[in-house]
């Protein structure tokens, strides 16, 4: 499953990403990027705005009603009838939508706290933007506040 966000959900943009949905994003997106890209891609179009919504050619659309991030996704999902994998969680990077590849510790060491070199072995890169990223207690503060939403991940 492929989504578009238009410019209004950044947020329900990275919570898709981090979940393993590729979904393209960017805060500069006229209604006409959004169209361009879901026709090109064959993304379903998620929105809050009701012009976007009536324009012809937006085709595969949902129109979310909620402001809530977490209330978006949850939308998302039931409506596509979508389930997590958990293979599929952290396998994006949240900020630019890239799949994420295995690094050694060695390879993301400069680019690391010195507290996370010493207790994490484990670490990804972003192929793209270059960030790293590893299983910190962020990770479980997330899947506590999806799962807190009645988000389960399968």
């Amino acid at each position: 499953m492929k989504f578009v966000c238009d410019d209004n959900l950044g947020r329900l943009a990275r919570w898709l990403r981090t979940l393993g949905f590729d979904t393209v994003f960017r805060a500069e997106f006229c209604d006409t990027d959004v169209l361009t890209v879901a026709l090109n891609d064959g993304r379903t179009i998620l929105t809050r705005d009701t012009r976007l919504a009536d324009k012809a050619l937006a085709r595969d659309l949902i129109l979310l009603s909620s402001s809530d991030p977490l209330e978006q996704l949850k939308d998302v999902l039931h409506r596509q009838a979508l389930i997590i994998q958990a293979d599929s969680v952290f396998t994006r990077c949240p900020c630019c939508n890239t799949p994420v590849a295995t690094v050694s510790k060695e390879e993301a060491a400069s680019r690391i706290p010195p507290y996370v070199y010493r207790t994490k072995d484990r670490f990804t890169c972003c192929t793209s933007c270059g960030r790293i990223y590893w299983r910190g207690t962020h990770v479980e503060r997330m899947i506590e506040y999806l799962r807190a939403a009645g988000i389960t991940i399968g």
